[in-house]
């Protein structure tokens, strides 16, 4: 198995306001958008625990998937640290795999580092 699963699924931006980059990525045409606010995550996050709270609106454009996410809180996290460093913007890629723990197993003989696991609460 290669380190990456498979082709690119997901990219992801960091937005500091969930609504207005919605309405800057519609303006392009894309849409329409799935939205879900308040979501509690419950991770880790550089191997501690993490307790945060998003906002996070997915389009979908042919079999890739636009994805913006709103952190509510100052936690740290994967989204402030990245915030901090760099401002709103693309974050990351996504791959969608059938063998989960398969990928996290190539991930850790490649030397990757996993920063963010888990799943919402």
């Amino acid at each position: 198995m290669s380190v990456l699963p498979g082709p690119i699924r997901q990219i992801g931006y960091v937005v500091t306001d969930l609504d207005r980059a919605i309405a800057g990525w519609s303006e392009l045409g894309v849409g329409p958008w799935f939205v879900m606010r308040g979501l509690p995550m419950s991770v880790r996050y550089r191997g501690e625990p993490c307790e945060t709270t998003l906002s996070v609106a997915w389009s979908n454009i042919g079999e890739l998937q636009l994805e913006l996410i709103q952190q509510l809180d100052d936690t740290p996290s994967i989204f402030t640290e990245f915030l901090a460093a760099n401002g709103p913007g693309y974050q990351q890629l996504a791959y969608w795999t059938t063998d989960f723990e398969g990928a996290m197993r190539e991930v850790e003989k490649a030397g990757w580092t996993v920063v963010w696991s888990g799943a919402g609460s």
